[in-house]
């Protein structure tokens, strides 16, 4: 008798119905959590994962939206258009997705490193106006541009991706690279800026 009335509480006042997530049902559970804080975001046509990645079909744009990190529930996959996480105070890229079809852009950020960055950019990467010490973390390949300028800490560029398909930027940083600093970690197919 106990057993049924506490199943006709959950379907009237949670919508529970068997084989739905209950944790979903009640609106409770990482996976509530992440969906609401995408759709606070206006984050569209997403997918989250079994394991809880998110995947996005489009752009993810976070400029200007955030505090010092991602929410320690949220992380990406994979984005099949460009990443923008630029104009925040973010002190670490956690949670930013692994692969990026489009551009990645961390400008502007407090980022001293660039671990958990994504592993593949098929467009440009920026990390521009940081406070980064090494490129460490950098994506392998990066299919367009790569900007690391303007980050006064920075004084090695290993680290930095293994090829980059256009253009190479490093001016502006306390530490001047000549073109043969550059070369020595990056095939560049484009112009390098010193």
């Amino acid at each position: 008798m106990r057993a049924r009335l506490v199943h006709q509480v959950l379907v009237e006042r949670h919508s529970f119905t068997r084989g739905m997530d209950p944790g979903e049902a009640m609106d409770v559970g990482l996976r509530v959590k992440i969906k609401a804080w995408l759709d606070d975001a206006e984050i569209k046509h997403y997918t989250i994962n079994d394991d809880l990645t998110v995947d996005v079909d489009g752009n993810v744009d976070l400029r200007n939206r955030m505090e010092t990190e991602f929410p320690s529930h949220v992380r990406f996959g994979m984005v099949t258009e460009g990443f923008y996480c630029a104009g925040n105070s973010l002190v670490s890229l956690v949670g930013c997705p692994k692969i990026v079809g489009g551009n990645f852009n961390c400008d502007h950020n407090l980022l001293v490193s660039l671990e958990e960055s994504p592993k593949t950019v098929v467009g440009y990467f920026s990390c521009s106006h940081n406070r980064l010490k090494s490129l460490g973390g950098s994506p392998k390949m990066v299919g367009g541009n790569f900007y690391c300028d303007h980050n006064r800490l920075l004084t090695s560029l290993e680290g930095c991706p293994e090829k980059v398909g256009r253009h190479f930027y490093c001016s502006g940083n306390t530490k001047h690279f000549a073109q043969e600093d550059v070369e020595e970690f990056c095939d560049v197919a484009g112009e390098i800026y010193v």
